[in-house]
């Protein structure tokens, strides 16, 4: 479980080693004005990424079917449906794309599910929608 202690995030600009929107994952440093992951780099020490700061999230110390670390963030999916991963007050949870509810514990799906993308590479599953907020676009069907 020390895995729950890195982050993940897209690194803010090219920074000569690694390009800008490329992936890193570390510990997390977060200043006033500019966010890091410092990196451990093939045991010659530490290498710090500026990272959007829009990017970044916890790892749940939680692997997916693969063996691949989970991240706040990430999307799962099994043989039928997909979940999004995300912090419920006191847990880590799923919740179905588009939507703000959570549907169970992250713990009870993780080992049937593998990761399959994330919030930050595809936006449209960022923006929960809230039930009974969906409105009839104006125009549509009205003869």
């Amino acid at each position: 479980m020390e895995d729950r202690y890195l982050f993940r995030g897209k690194i803010a600009d090219d920074d000569g080693e690694k390009k800008e929107g490329a992936w890193v994952t570390g510990f997390l440093f977060v200043g006033p004005y500019l966010s890091f992951i410092s990196c451990w780099k093939d045991g010659l020490g530490r290498k710090s990424h500026r990272v959007d700061p829009k990017t970044v999230g916890q790892c749940t110390g939680q692997r997916d079917r693969n063996g691949k670390l989970i991240f706040a963030g990430d999307r799962l999916s099994d043989d039928e449906a997909a979940f999004i991963v995300f912090w419920d007050r006191y847990r880590w949870a799923v919740r179905l794309p588009g939507s703000a509810i959570a549907e169970d514990g992250l713990d009870l799906w993780s080992e049937d599910c593998s990761v399959a993308g994330n919030i930050h590479d595809d936006p449209e599953l960022a923006e929960p929608r809230i039930p009974g907020e969906e409105r009839k676009r104006c125009g549509a069907g009205d003869d």
